[in-house]
């Protein structure tokens, strides 16, 4: 009997505790969806959202078929974050201090997440900025595999961010560094290697333009290799001869290699080659 007159009697002192414990659970849940309600119309008003059309525009991105919306993961986050402390308020009532201690560990590690998706985000969309930059820098160049050039920097900085995002996140990275540092450092010194032979050729055509400038030009007839000619045409990588009636593509490094005759000139390149010399 006194046993169970003790057990009623813990249990009559416990439902004023459990009773508060219900209310600020109720009264924090309706603060908190109002809340949350009110910052995700806020954040909409801001254009928060077009950074998440940004990112869905992303290849990546678009190819997981992940549709996001920053306004509605933002306030996610913050109502989980507020219930989280209204469940610290309500267990504190109910005199529950492990409970209470693992949820507060959670909420001081949720700064710590938000930090890591921030960069996540701002990392993603600059690894597309400096792929599209990549890109276009190539293809001025007449750079063979532009495409390819910037999807290698892409997920180059893709995967930096990403272990930058984990470390701010407290997950260790360590081993995950390690591994990549020598299969990246492996796959670059490959394909620097395989890419420099490939564009050997390409290269000399540059380094002889940039060396050859106005030593001959459009409407030049010269003999180069036996063959002597009108020059119509030059880029970066060749100049096009017209030899009788036929076009003879000729690589501007062997303007390097092989003894060019100028036999004359276009009309109205001496002046131009004399006001290059006076400047």
């Amino acid at each position: 009997m006194e046993a169970l007159q003790q057990l009623i009697s813990n249990l009559i002192a416990f439902v004023p505790s459990l009773f508060g414990a219900m209310l600020i659970l109720l009264v924090g849940y309706i603060l908190a969806r109002l809340l949350t309600t009110m910052v995700k119309k806020l954040l909409k008003v801001i254009g928060i959202d077009k950074l998440g059309e940004r990112l869905q525009s992303i290849d990546v991105v678009a190819d997981s078929d992940i549709q996001i919306s920053l306004s509605t993961l933002m306030s996610q986050v913050l109502y989980y974050f507020l219930m989280l402390v209204v469940l610290v308020a309500a267990t504190d009532i109910l005199g529950m201090p492990v409970v209470s201690n693992l949820v507060s560990s959670a909420i001081a590690y949720i700064p710590d997440l938000i930090a890591a998706i921030i960069i996540l985000i701002v990392g993603v969309i600059f690894a597309d900025v400096l792929k599209g930059f990549v890109v276009v820098t190539c293809r001025s160049f007449a750079i063979p595999a532009a495409g390819m050039v910037g999807s290698i920097v892409f997920w180059f900085v893709l995967v930096s961010v990403l272990i930058s995002a984990l470390s701010q996140a407290q997950i260790e990275t360590s081993f995950i560094i390690a591994n990549l540092s020598i299969l990246l450092g492996a796959l670059a010194f490959a394909f620097a290697l395989a890419y420099g032979l490939a564009a050997k050729p390409l290269l000399g055509g540059f380094l002889a333009q940039f060396y050859n400038r106005g030593k001959i030009n459009p409407g030049d007839t010269i003999r180069i290799e036996g063959n002597e000619g009108i020059v119509l045409s030059i880029d970066r990588a060749s100049f096009t001869l017209k030899v009788d009636e036929q076009l003879l593509i000729v690589p501007l490094s062997k303007l390097q290699s092989e003894t060019v005759l100028v036999i004359a000139r276009a009309p109205g390149s001496d002046i131009f080659l004399e006001q290059r010399s006076r400047s």
